[in-house]
């Protein structure tokens, strides 16, 4: 993070993301499966300043580009679905600054008490995740992920969140993957409960570069279907938060 007042880093996520949408019964309650699954594509920016103590400026666009994965227009237009139309949403949260951080909300003082040697790092992450829903393993890969994607995480700390990474069992270690935006990293990948996530690592800065997420093994989409991809911009410095619309990238 920058040490100069009114400045701030700039991390840009573009993605894609499943959508399936299910129809309720008044009758019963129930939820029905329409066939209706889609990837619609987001991008989020934020600006990050450098006092933590102030907050983030978050936009969160929707950029009305969708493909189908299940479905098509016409079944859609029957259904009465609104299909994805472009969209901006501003929003400020806060930045780091705050008592009470968790993986999910990392704040400076949470990060700060992680350790950095990999062994009591590992034995902490699997402190925090005991009893969670959900497969053990998979559930360490995600509570890094959610830290490691706010871009607060010093470098050190990142250094050990990879190593203790490639402890956790079944993680595959693969060099040369590239991220939705085609920008090469080491992926850190698990298959666990039907689906397999992969988290991306610039293997240069450690900065996380995004993640895939694949249908292996689920009722909604064929195997092999790509249900979360994303690419996550190196943080770069920038003076001011320019007013409105999506900046480059």
């Amino acid at each position: 993070m920058t040490d100069d007042y009114g400045q701030y880093h700039y991390i840009r996520t573009r993605g894609w993301h499943l959508s399936s949408h299910q129809r309720l019964s008044r009758a019963d309650g129930t939820l029905t499966d329409m066939g209706l699954t889609y990837l619609q594509e987001t991008v989020v920016e934020r600006w990050v300043p450098a006092p933590p103590e102030q907050e983030c400026t978050q936009r969160n666009h929707t950029t009305g580009e969708y493909q189908w994965v299940v479905g098509d227009d016409e079944k859609a237009r029957e259904a009465g679905l609104e299909l994805p139309k472009p969209d901006t949403m501003e929003l400020r949260v806060p930045c780091g600054d705050f008592p009470d951080g968790t993986w999910q909300r990392p704040s400076t003082g949470f990060l700060a008490a992680l350790p950095r040697d990999p062994g009591a790092l590992l034995d902490r992450l699997r402190r925090d995740t005991e009893g969670k829903r959900g497969d053990p393993d998979l559930r360490m890969l995600e509570y890094v992920a959610d830290a490691l994607q706010s871009g607060l995480v010093p470098a050190e700390l990142r250094t050990a969140l990879y190593r203790v990474l490639a402890e956790v069992p079944g993680v595959e270690v693969v060099e040369r993957v590239p991220n939705l935006d085609g920008r090469e990293g080491t992926a850190y990948g698990l298959s666990r409960a039907g689906r397999r996530r992969e988290v991306f690592a610039d293997p240069d800065t450690g900065h996380y570069l995004g993640e895939r997420h694949v249908a292996e093994d689920e009722a909604q989409v064929p195997a092999g279907t790509v249900t979360s991809f994303t690419a996550v911009s190196l943080p770069v410095v920038v003076d001011s938060i320019p007013p409105g619309g999506t900046s480059a990238g």
